[in-house]
């Protein structure tokens, strides 16, 4: 099977383009507790979603289009 993913940063650097100024406000809040934003999902024709995550890489989040942080998003990721 071929890997049809394009090499993409995790992080864009254009950030307002995917995030909305409730996400970025949290985004930066939550910064200052050792979160991060891991990566930003970019799927073709559906809204982007931003992963954070603490500084051990033991919780992962959801930032909502509202700026809330879901915990219980229900996803698996591949270890780092």
């Amino acid at each position: 099977m071929e890997n049809k993913r394009h090499k993409e940063d995790p992080v864009p650097s254009n950030l307002d383009q995917f995030l909305n100024q409730m996400q970025m406000m949290t985004l930066h809040k939550i910064e200052e507790f050792g979160w991060h934003l891991w990566f930003v999902r970019r799927p073709l024709f559906q809204e982007a979603m931003a992963v954070v995550t603490d500084s051990a890489h033991s919780a992962t989040a959801i930032l909502e289009s509202d700026g809330t942080m879901n915990k219980n998003h229900g996803m698996v990721f591949r270890p780092q």
